[in-house]
């Protein structure tokens, strides 16, 4: 009897799960950048990205807004998710009418900046990979604060786990609430 009781308690609560899905955009607020990583973060979550994998990735973008953050007027940032990990996409758009043809050479060769809108902006790439979890691991403590946040669009591709025993479950509870209060205890 008690493995019965104990299966349907199982499938109660397997019943009641299911993964919540990442909203489509979310709205960085705070910036930090340590020896180890960089972690940006939202009201809702936190994203960290170690610096010994994107240690390359974050000096190439360092010198490229010395060298170019005057001539960009924008940017676009997208984060794809699967399960816990996450890909960030920088794109910094550059206004391709106020370069030298040696800084367009530049961006397209040593940072990969394809053209767009026939030839009057060209868009850098910039890839990381790292994870997310619950903000409220993280402390805003030496973080910067970015004036304006940043807004991302978010692509999850984690899979959904949908539970369709949820609803089976309704008439069960109440006989495992009455075999509760008469074996023990009722609270």
């Amino acid at each position: 009897m008690k493995k019965i009781v104990l299966m349907l308690m199982m499938m109660v609560l397997a019943g009641c799960t299911l993964t919540t899905p990442m909203p489509k955009e979310d709205t960085l607020t705070y910036l930090r950048v340590t020896e180890n990583n960089i972690t940006v973060l939202s009201d809702k979550y936190g994203y960290v990205f170690q610096r010994d994998k994107t240690r390359d990735v974050y000096n190439d973008y360092k010198a490229f807004y010395d060298e170019f953050g005057d001539k960009s007027p924008g940017v676009a940032v997208y984060f794809v998710v699967k399960d816990k990990d996450v890909t960030a996409e920088y794109r910094a758009i550059v206004d391709a009418t106020q370069l030298t043809p040696a800084q367009a050479d530049r961006l397209k060769y040593h940072y990969n900046a394809h053209v767009m809108e026939s030839g009057k902006t060209l868009v850098a790439v910039f890839k990381a990979r790292g994870s997310y979890d619950g903000s409220l691991h993280y402390r805003t403590t030496g973080a910067t604060k970015l004036d304006p946040p940043v807004t991302v669009m978010i692509t999850d591709k984690t899979e959904q786990k949908v539970s369709y025993l949820a609803p089976l479950m309704i008439p069960i509870f109440p006989l495992v609430m009455m075999y509760g209060c008469a074996t023990g205890p009722c609270v």
